[in-house]
């Protein structure tokens, strides 16, 4: 439950850097594979997706990771060595293990600190931000890198049954530095972080490419159904359109409750890039008018988790998110995950 008092008692937890990285590659709708066989137009009036980032052959995740947590680092200032853990968050892993933690630790390298590896789908960044926050107000750590990458495109069909998953996605990576005292220009001190799940929805968007249950897991031709569903993504769209939209507008209104805020105390929604109809009807039911919702589907697709820290990223970079303001961030993904985060942001000097 929340407890206004823990936020005077206990260390408060602040974004003081954040960057971004997106693959030089774009990918229009026009250029996506013609034996997708889909309309380009259709694309764009269907999702709100124009274009988006694709990672050529031989980039792997952690690159994108890590390239993102440099350019946090360089933004705050920082010795690598103040950061004292680090919070990797991917549905599109390197390899089936280790996860891509330990290795943009490497990449960067830092040495001697816990890499946690968290995989919540599009609800990643918000996971990870409650367990820094969770981490820092117990004094654990004082200086906490969160990294949410992905590179969905090369596990993307091609074929007309993919038209619906595959114009989607895109990649990319982001990076925040969660500490326990502002610093730099400006900081986000963090009101409200809560997130949630519910299973149920599992076999509505999932990717089972690996199945334990086999001798080997990755023995396709031995399951009961065509390859082809298994090794790609699958997704009953209706049902997730559903479920996405009830889960931000229950989210995002218990968090306002909770925190004893209305609507017109928020300058900025900044909801989860899965599809821009999604993102308007939320808007929409809880009162947001579109000026005040921010976006960046259009360019670049859906990267899943780490879409929120890339549009938060570039929102602060542009000057469009400024001193004074709240900004409600709102997600809901695979699994089903959902997840809503409050910043107010401040002068840090």
């Amino acid at each position: 439950m929340f407890d206004p008092d823990a936020l005077r008692r206990d260390p408060e937890p602040w974004i003081v850097a954040t960057a971004c990285v997106l693959p030089p590659r774009e990918v229009s709708n026009a250029d996506l594979p013609a034996t997708l066989n889909i309309n380009a137009a259709s694309i764009e009036k269907k999702t709100g997706i124009r274009a988006r980032r694709w990672a050529d052959e031989g980039v792997y995740t952690s690159d994108l990771g890590a390239a993102a947590c440099a350019g946090a680092i360089e933004q705050a200032g920082d010795d690598r060595g103040g950061i004292d853990c680090l919070i990797a968050a991917t549905q599109s892993a390197d390899h089936a293990i280790p996860g891509i933690g330990v290795i943009i630790q490497h990449k960067l390298k830092i040495k001697d600190i816990p890499c946690f590896d968290l995989r919540n789908q599009c609800s990643n960044f918000l996971y990870a931000l409650q367990i820094a926050q969770s981490l820092i107000r117990s004094a654990t750590y004082r200086r906490i890198m969160i990294v949410c990458a992905e590179v969905q495109s090369h596990a993307l069909g091609a074929e007309q049954d993919d038209a619906p998953i595959t114009p989607l996605f895109g990649d990319g990576a982001a990076a925040a530095i969660v500490a326990a005292t502002p610093a730099g220009k400006q900081a986000l001190r963090l009101l409200w972080c809560s997130i949630g799940a519910d299973g149920q929805g599992a076999d509505k968007l999932r990717h089972r490419v690996w199945d334990v249950s086999q001798i080997p897991p990755w023995d396709l031709s031995r399951l009961p159904e065509p390859t082809r569903r298994i090794q790609y993504a699958e997704m009953h769209g209706e049902a997730v359109f559903r479920a996405a939209v009830k889960g931000m507008v229950d989210s995002v209104k218990s968090c306002l409750a909770a925190l004893k805020l209305d609507v017109k105390d928020i300058d900025w929604l900044l909801p989860h890039q899965a599809n821009a109809s999604i993102n308007k009807t939320v808007a929409s039911i809880l009162g947001f008018e579109p000026a005040r919702v921010l976006s960046n589907i259009a360019e670049v697709g859906n990267v899943s988790g780490a879409s929120l820290p890339i549009l938060l990223a570039q929102s602060l970079a542009a000057g469009r998110i400024g001193p004074g303001h709240r900004v409600l961030l709102v997600a809901f993904g695979a699994g089903f995950t959902w997840g809503t985060a409050v910043f107010e942001v401040q002068h840090a000097g």
